[in-house]
């Protein structure tokens, strides 16, 4: 790869991506009969380089992929995400952690998500980290590495669905609880919620495929209203107000010293950014992916800081009891009627956030510590494989001309994100609280261990008749990149 010829320059054509190219006495099919609309060819020839042929139709809008973004895995929604988890970093570090430690989160995974989809621009695929590893690593290791990237990043994404489902589950039996405290839901009445849930979210994939990005968009819409709506109520609405200094308050209750536990409320924050990827695997449904895909996670992190930040500012400082809060089954429940007095108004916020988690499948309960936590590790460990491997092979060596270019900041990125992976990997794996009991421990690394195992033992079932995508070099630096 590093001898490969030098890439075109901006005033040249695309008309060599017309023809049809011959390599190694292959041939791949001409872009006319993949996508014959004269504005697809460059998407069209990208793909086809790749070793792909385009199937799916490319239904998706830049809205309609900001929508999936917006809405899936906890990205930009970020606000709902973190109204369901912050009551963990109450419990770190008290106020100090909920504010700061979002912030912290938001700037380290939009410096690991850049470099992803600086990736992403140069190889649009929704496969995803799995072909992104399997272009650029060695040959000797190709295979291996792609297929355990491949089967983290699906079980980053069926822990991240499940965490969803049991949010959804867990607000709906709070709010039963909330109007009747003696209500305790039993194990069956949850394992039954859980299933109906589950089936219900995954009727418009056998129904109307063709509506989920309608069904996208207006889960878009609805947390953005939402979000105006519950804001504006609980501003006009609050019957107290802290000082500004309250936010720097720090206090926590998990027997961990101030700056493990500010540590640890990183991690948890983190919950609200993750699944960044969700855009990349709709790549082959977008026009112009190369272009459209850094814009969508721009936005969408951007969007996700933009409703977050404000809300639990506001929320800190209207606290009225902080121990009822952290004790509180749905804490964000807790503190809404705090702040507005209102059971009525408290049960119209709990039912919009249910219904904003239920049409996106995001959230978060501190009874699901594990599972959130190895959502956000098994998800940045594949996010971050790929900028090893720019790191230590060059990047002038694996990545043809891409639109999305960081240059410098790119190296950075690069480098920067496998250290966050390392850090996420050791602290994650600390429990909760102190002392630690086998009702408080922290699974994760037996989670991770155990899912880790099971992928290497597939390796060695079938791993030898695993295939990763066949490049053509050629036809990829003869791409012009506008």
């Amino acid at each position: 790869m590093a001898d490969r010829k030098p890439l075109l320059k901006q005033d040249e054509t695309i008309e060599s991506e017309t023809a049809s190219v011959t390599r190694g006495g292959s041939n791949l099919e001409r872009v006319e009969d993949i996508a014959p609309e004269p504005q697809d060819l460059r998407t069209a020839a990208l793909l086809n380089a790749q070793g792909h042929k385009a199937e799916m139709e490319r239904s998706f809008s830049l809205m309609a992929a900001l929508g999936l973004g917006f809405s899936d895995g906890s990205i930009t929604n970020s606000w709902v995400g973190y109204l369901c988890c912050f009551g963990q970093n109450l419990a770190y570090a008290g106020p100090n952690s909920v504010i700061f430690g979002l912030l912290t989160a938001v700037a380290v995974q939009w410096v690991i998500s850049l470099g992803l989809y600086e990736i992403a621009s140069c190889f649009p695929s929704s496969g995803g980290q799995y072909h992104f590893v399997s272009i650029l690593a060695p040959q000797k290791y190709k295979k291996f590495a792609a297929f355990t990237v491949g089967w983290m990043s699906i079980l980053g994404w069926s822990v991240t669905l499940c965490s969803g489902v049991s949010v959804v589950v867990a607000s709906v039996s709070g709010l039963i609880a909330f109007w009747d405290p003696a209500f305790h839901v039993t194990q069956l009445q949850s394992y039954l919620l859980y299933v109906g849930v589950t089936l219900l979210s995954a009727c418009p994939l056998f129904i109307g495929p063709r509506a989920i990005p309608r069904i996208l968009q207006a889960s878009l819409a609805l947390s953005v209203i939402g979000f105006c709506v519950i804001f504006c109520l609980a501003i006009s609405l609050r019957k107290q107000a802290q000082p500004l200094a309250f936010v720097f308050n720090t206090r926590g209750t998990t027997g961990w010293g101030v700056g493990t536990a500010w540590l640890l409320g990183i991690s948890n924050s983190m919950y609200a950014f993750t699944s960044t990827d969700a855009a990349i695997h709709i790549a082959e449904e977008m026009v112009d992916p190369e272009l459209r895909l850094p814009q969508v996670v721009n936005l969408t992190l951007a969007i996700g800081i933009a409703t977050s930040f404000p809300l639990l500012v506001m929320m800190m400082l209207s606290v009225a009891n902080m121990d009822a809060v952290e004790n509180s089954a749905l804490a964000y429940a807790e503190l809404f009627q705090q702040i507005m007095g209102s059971k009525a108004i408290t049960t119209f916020i709990v039912s919009w956030i249910t219904l904003i988690l239920f049409s996106a499948l995001i959230g978060y309960t501190t009874a699901f510590n594990s599972i959130i936590t190895s959502a956000v590790l098994f998800s940045n460990i594949t996010y971050c494989i790929p900028q090893a491997i720019v790191v230590i092979r060059g990047r002038d060596n694996v990545l043809p001309d891409h639109g999305f270019d960081l240059g410098i900041f790119g190296r950075l990125c690069n480098l920067a994100s496998p250290l966050f992976a390392l850090f996420l990997g050791v602290i994650i794996c600390f429990p909760p609280e102190l002392p630690v009991t086998t009702q408080n421990a922290n699974y994760t690394p037996a989670v991770f261990a155990g899912c880790y195992l099971t992928i290497l033992g597939g390796w060695f079932v079938a791993g030898e008749g695993f295939e990763g995508p066949k490049i053509d070099w050629e036809v990829l630096k003869n791409i012009k990149v506008t």
